[in-house]
């Protein structure tokens, strides 16, 4: 009997990888030094991420890398990677050949980025790690992205923005326990956004972190408290705490959340099942009973909504109204394993 949850409801930052455009703050002297920021300034410089921005005077006043800045700013990658391939023909340095790798994998090229450059001395700069970060994650392949943000954090440790975007693909790629270290960090830096502590707590909650998960939902909750999905998230955190070990008090908690996000949204079939499961788990039979036979109202193919009353129901001796159930269920157009499962 397990809850079921969906994201689909709440937005996250979408893309914060590809924000991170504006400096941090200056680090205290006991971290490690950061590299240098942007010098000199140069003629739309905010469409370049700081970390790939060169710092050699005469290329940044180059009419070819102009040209190419003028590309980025309307992306059209294609014509700003072929100005910064002939530039690197002509000039050295890390960030011109990260900032090329960049153009490339926004231009659809992500994976032949990460090809070519395995073994290319500036995949282990800093702007390389950067760059590749953002091709890994336009790959799908959180992993490999989430292992050159930490290499970014550890150049970076004080910078709020590469701390978001490694969280973000921590959690993304299954790391969730990291990823909420990290947003921990950026906490200790500046106060987190309303994106930082939904995704801190969903990553808390992956992490079966639920009690602090839960509580951060709260948190949330007390500036947006018209979100269904929201409601539906903290009453996964609160069911999480009670399958931990948490006292029947979870379980109530878990109900109240799922109840008002069924008010909220009365058609979607996640928040009846949940609700059942919550009181069924709280030993509210008759509760538990209404509220998967609401599930079925709104899905009646709702195969562990049918398994649970049938169940609910057997255990209150009951059991040919839970057999009836289950017929009801066969009737419906189940796939083969779901047939298998209800016969079962």
């Amino acid at each position: 009997m397990q809850a079921s949850g969906n994201n689909a409801g709440v937005k996250l930052r979408a893309h914060l990888l590809f924000l991170l455009f504006a400096g941090c703050a200056t680090p205290p002297v006991e971290a490690p030094p950061s590299p240098p920021e942007l010098t000199p300034n140069f003629l739309g410089q905010e469409a370049i991420p700081i970390l790939l921005r060169p710092q050699d005077t005469e290329l940044v006043e180059n009419p070819n890398f102009l040209a190419a800045v003028e590309a980025i700013q309307g992306e059209n990658w294609r014509g700003a990677a072929i100005l910064l391939q002939q530039l690197r023909q002509e000039f050295a340095g890390d960030s011109l050949v990260a900032c090329h790798w960049w153009v490339l994998a926004q231009g659809e090229e992500a994976a032949e980025v990460l090809l070519q450059s395995a073994s290319h001395p500036v995949a282990q700069s800093l702007a390389g790690h950067f760059a590749l970060a953002i091709a890994g994650s336009l790959v799908g392949d959180e992993t490999a992205a989430f292992a050159h943000w930490n290499a970014c954090v550890a150049g970076r440790p004080r910078d709020s923005s590469i701390l978001r975007a490694a969280a973000l693909s921590g959690h993304a790629a299954g790391r969730s326990s990291a990823a909420a270290r990290l947003l921990d960090r950026v906490a200790a830096l500046e106060p987190l956004d309303t994106e930082d502590q939904l995704l801190r707590a969903q990553a808390l909650a992956a992490a079966d972190r639920h009690e602090e998960a839960y509580l951060q939902f709260e948190q949330l909750l007390e500036f947006n408290g018209n979100d269904p999905e929201l409601w539906n998230q903290a009453g996964l955190a609160a069911f999480g705490v009670g399958r931990m070990g948490g006292d029947r008090g979870s379980w109530r908690r878990a109900a109240r959340c799922f109840r008002r996000a069924q008010e909220l949204d009365p058609q979607d079939v996640r928040f009846p099942f949940n609700l059942g499961c919550s009181l069924d788990w709280a030993d509210d039979p008759s509760s538990a009973e209404l509220a998967y036979r609401r599930s079925l109202e709104l899905n009646p193919a709702h195969v562990a909504a049918g398994e649970n009353l049938a169940i609910l129901l057997n255990g209150v001796q009951r059991g040919e109204e839970g057999r009836s159930v289950l017929r009801a269920l066969l009737r419906q157009p189940l796939t083969a394993p779901e047939t298998t499962r209800v016969q079962a």
